[in-house]
């Protein structure tokens, strides 16, 4: 199957390349796959959904809103005048916005009056924005009780208006008159101000009472609401707090993003579920359920690729291949192991121990040999323990045969661990669409540079360069996504690397060490942290210990797995070590020399030889002349 590379690389730019549902815009509802929680935000309740970057926070509330659900409607050959009983009203909190409501020599407690009225504007402008959508596109739409409307427009000082798009045009301009005194706070003595939440509730009791809207109810969709500042958030979840049957708030935050659960009265406290329903997308996006969604959601892409006017092959699990323990060992080189080891000690082996030894695979022989040396015991003596408990030899060897991988190739050039197939990458995105998506869009693209086609699986070497790539990609993007983004930086370099030094010496060790657990912190590296999890430099879960009163102790750690093919160590969720703020920091500040101290710690040696992929960081660690 031929076509140019330009051609084809343009379509999965388009289809898989636009990570963000942003830059998708309207086709994001074309590719929409729904996750297993959607029809949880679709209850007559609050929720919070908190999610990382890239986890689909943005593309559930895009699929909730108004737009979304008419496309969907009509995507499924459906009439869009009554898609669902809710109504939702899209809005991603810009910064620039928010942030004009803070400073210039006036206290937040000063500019919560002001926010306030900006946000009633704000929700009021989303449902006025709707009504003139609706009647835009689906039908006319019967004016409520003037009355009401009038109610809208005095809360709102707008004078006398009795309609909606009178009054629409009208808000509008208010608001753009209230952004220009706000900017000049500082000379308007008097500003008109609205009542926190009334005229949100009279304009939606004002729009419900129409005969199209009879019967539904709004929900305000605000995403990314990070970008608020602590007070902000106060006056918003007051809103929520005190939000009645005619709408619900459908809140997308950042891990940690969530920084005041307060309202403005300082003792009264959003709880869930009394107030809203938590959605934690780490824990709903696991495992199986995870790998399903990310297979739909990519074979979704897939089926519009076109090649000379043809579809291609949309099974995933066909174009990433993975490869078994077994064949990767062959591929990473342990043959020329096993023939020294047998060169090396057949025969001084019994005639049994040899049948035993020349009954195993080469991923055995070699884990027999290598556990043996590290165990202070004999090749004799590890293959009677084969030939006389053969069930627990079977359970010792699944438990390490994965992490014996990763020291066939120590000290040698070259690919050092494979990381290919649809689950590894499920693994490695954890849990994260936008990692996915990238990773399956810059392996067929190295696919077709490299000569293939998309007819053709992608191969393991492909696969796992890409993976290469994709964590240095990441990592590089670090910086400029934090203020802490060069610490971020320095921190996962640090650990990584002695994760990766644990990981090609696991005999004689506890296996696949990727997690850390702080025994002590400072509230520098309480920040780090935090900063670390918000931007997804790594992920937390609850340790199995509580390690004290702070939050941060009560917390396990690992670099995010989007890392971990390119520092060579298991992306698996497996053991961990301990480590102190102090100790971080210091691998912050002298990685070199800490490096060396860890591994020793814990009986690791250093190799000073860095893996290919990580020789443009020689510098950091110390190894450049």
């Amino acid at each position: 199957m031929k076509d140019s590379f330009d051609e084809v690389q343009k379509q999965l730019s388009e289809l898989f390349g636009s990570y963000r549902a942003e830059w998708l815009q309207e086709k994001v509802f074309d590719l929409f796959t729904e996750p297993r929680y959607f029809p949880e935000l679709t209850t007559k309740q609050s929720c919070v959904l908190v999610g990382g970057r890239g986890t689909g926070k943005t593309t559930a509330l895009r699929g909730l809103s108004y737009a979304g659900q008419s496309a969907l409607a009509k995507k499924m050959g459906e009439p869009i005048s009554r898609t669902s009983d809710f109504i939702g009203l899209y809005h991603r909190v810009n910064t620039n916005h928010v942030a004009a409501f803070s400073g210039a020599g006036v206290k937040d407690e000063e500019w919560i009056r002001p926010f306030a009225h900006y946000f009633n504007l704000l929700l009021c402008e989303l449902i006025l924005e709707y009504v003139s959508w609706y009647e835009l596109s689906v039908a006319p739409v019967s004016d409520a009780s003037p009355h009401l409307v009038r109610r809208v427009s005095k809360s709102l000082h707008l004078g006398e208006i009795d309609r909606f798009d009178l009054l629409h045009q009208a808000l509008i301009e208010s608001r753009l008159d209230f952004e220009s005194q706000v900017n000049n706070i500082v000379d308007e003595q008097s500003l008109r101000l609205s009542l926190q939440q009334r005229p949100v509730e009279l304009l939606c009791e004002a729009t419900l009472s129409s005969g199209c809207f009879k019967g539904r109810h709004f929900f305000f969709l605000l995403d990314e609401y990070e970008n608020l500042l602590p007070y902000q958030q106060k006056v918003a979840n007051t809103y929520i707090k005190h939000s009645n049957g005619q709408y619900f708030f459908k809140i997308g935050v950042k891990e940690l993003g969530w920084t005041c659960k307060t309202t403005l009265q300082a003792s009264e406290q959003l709880i869930a579920p009394a107030d809203y329903a938590l959605i934690r997308i780490s824990d709903r996006m696991t495992g199986d359920v995870f790998v399903k969604f990310a297979k739909d959601v990519c074979e979704t892409r897939l089926a519009q690729v076109r090649i000379n006017g043809e579809t291609i092959s949309t099974e995933l699990e066909k174009a990433l291949p993975g490869i078994s323990n077994e064949d990767e060992a062959i591929a990473l080189g342990v043959l020329e192991h096993t023939k020294r080891i047998e060169s090396e000690n057949l025969q001084e082996l019994a005639r049994e121990d040899i049948d035993a030894f020349l009954g195993l695979t080469p991923l055995q022989k070699y884990f027999v040999h290598a556990w043996a040396k590290s165990h202070d015991s004999t090749l004799s003596d590890e293959l009677r323990f084969v030939r006389e408990q053969p069930k627990k030899f079977k359970e010792r060897f699944d438990n390490h045969k994965y992490a014996t991988l990763f020291s066939i190739r120590k000290r040698k050039r070259g690919i050092d661990k494979f990381y290919c197939g649809l689950d590894t990458y499920a693994l490695l995105a954890c849990g994260n669409i936008r990692y996915m998506l990238e990773l399956v869009d810059q392996s067929f693209i190295a696919h077709l540079r490299d000569g293939g086609d998309l007819s053709s699986p992608v191969p393991p070497e492909t696969q796992t360069i890409t993976a290469q790539r994709v964590g240095a990609v990441n990592l590089s993007e670090l910086e400029g996504l934090s203020v802490n983004g060069a610490k971020l930086t320095k921190m996962l370099l640090a650990v990584g690397r002695i994760f990766q030094q644990m990981a090609i010496d696991p005999f004689g060790h506890a296996p696949e060490v990727n997690q850390f657990r702080l025994t002590t912190v400072t509230p520098q590296v309480d920040e780090l942290l935090r900063h670390a999890v918000m931007h997804l430099a790594v992920v937390r879960f609850p340790g199995t210990k509580l390690g004290g009163p702070s939050e941060t102790l009560d917390f396990d750690y690992a670099i995010h797995p989007i890392f971990a093919a390119m520092f060579e160590f298991s992306p698996r969720r497996k053991r961990k070590m301990d480590i102190s703020a102090e100790e971080l920091a210091t691998l912050i500040e002298n990685p070199k020399e800490s490096i060396r101290y860890h591994l020793k710690q814990h009986k690791r040696e250093t190799i000073t030889q860095l893996p290919q992929q990580l020789t443009l960081f020689s510098r950091f660690y110390g190894y450049e002349d």
